[in-house]
């Protein structure tokens, strides 16, 4: 499977999270891991959160939601990216 869709002003966490789902899409303890030993391999500074969830079948709002001030949802944050379709939810988010 190939995911192009991850929304990142980083290309490198754009990769780390296509490379992840294109293995785990269905296992988000193991999509999560492989996204956050991606960033650490590849040395980025800071601490890192990564965030995955299976949300089919649940309604945005409701059942999930992520709220922020911030840029991370505009593709142009530095500290972060996400990903979003029907089924998976990925946050990846650069805490300091």
């Amino acid at each position: 499977m190939s995911v192009s869709v991850a929304t990142c002003r980083d290309s490198d966490l754009a990769r780390f999270m296509n490379n992840a789902m294109a293995s785990y899409i269905h296992d988000m303890g193991a999509l999560s891991k492989s996204v956050l030993d991606q960033i650490v391999a590849y040395r980025k500074p800071g601490t890192w959160l990564v965030h995955a969830e299976i949300i089919s079948g649940r309604a945005q709002g409701r059942d999930w939601q992520t709220t922020t001030n911030g840029d991370i949802f505009t593709g142009r944050s530095s500290y972060g990216c996400f990903y979003h379709d029907m089924q998976t939810y990925v946050l990846v988010l650069r805490l300091y």
